[in-house]
């Protein structure tokens, strides 16, 4: 079984998520609505990966996975992080803060899902 955190505050994009992960049986999943609240559950519990969207409010998804590197919660925990945003800038700069991976918004579920495969089969 993976553990998996969604963050996002967009309530409708957490039920997406979560909904099309759910049908995976081998997966267990938590919820975020902040950055505070992603960063606050990451460090309480071991997840395998961090699925989180960049535009939140309180932290962003660049700051929660820099802040989570620092504190070395992102040794054994992989990223995608799901943004509307896909300049290479931005990628740069998420990808130095330990970002793993990409997906950009709008996505398939089918897409998601080979993602998250991938990403924990690595």
């Amino acid at each position: 079984m993976y553990k998996i955190l969604v963050a996002d505050d967009a309530e409708v994009l957490r039920m997406l998520v979560v909904d099309t992960l759910e049908d995976e049986e081998e997966y267990i999943i938590d919820e975020a609505a902040d950055g505070k609240e992603a960063y606050e559950k990451a460090g309480a519990a071991s997840y395998d990966l961090l699925i989180i969207d960049n535009m939140m409010p309180e932290y962003n998804g660049v700051e929660v996975v820099s802040m989570l590197r620092k504190d070395g919660r992102l040794e054994n925990m992989k990223t995608l992080m799901i943004t509307a945003k896909s300049r290479d800038k931005d990628e740069e700069e998420a990808r130095k803060a330990g970002v793993t991976e990409f997906l950009s918004k709008p996505f398939s579920p089918a897409l998601l899902i080979t993602i998250v495969e991938e990403l924990l089969d690595a």
